[in-house]
């Protein structure tokens, strides 16, 4: 008897929707920097390294490939995104936490 309680409460919990396994969502084939990238940089980096000096104690901007590619304003033989060169970007060694430069972003910053 005990054995057909487990298996009715068993085949219930695997049918009800809390415990269904979600769908992976499907990866895009080519990321797009403007429909996948630029949504998650405006939503964080954006608010200390985009357009508004006023915000932008580092002097850093991200907000434009060009200022995001040009060396950075601490340290002129280092720049924040090296196409082609994960390692080489500080803005990827940041993000992962390597490194001497502090960790993007900050702890205490609101999204997290």
């Amino acid at each position: 008897m005990k054995s057909l309680y487990f298996l009715v409460a068993t085949g219930l919990l695997g049918t009800s929707p809390a415990f269904a396994a979600k769908p992976t969502p499907k990866l895009p084939e080519r990321v797009s920097f403007n429909a996948h990238i630029r949504p998650l940089m405006s939503n964080t980096c954006f608010t200390c390294h985009g357009p508004d000096e006023e915000d932008n104690d580092s002097g850093f901007r991200i907000d434009s490939f060009a200022a995001a590619t040009n060396p950075l304003p601490s340290d002129d033989s280092s720049v924040g995104i090296k196409p082609g060169d994960l390692k080489a970007s500080q803005v990827y060694s940041r993000i992962m936490g390597w490194g001497d430069g502090e960790q993007m972003p900050p702890v205490d910053f609101r999204h997290q």
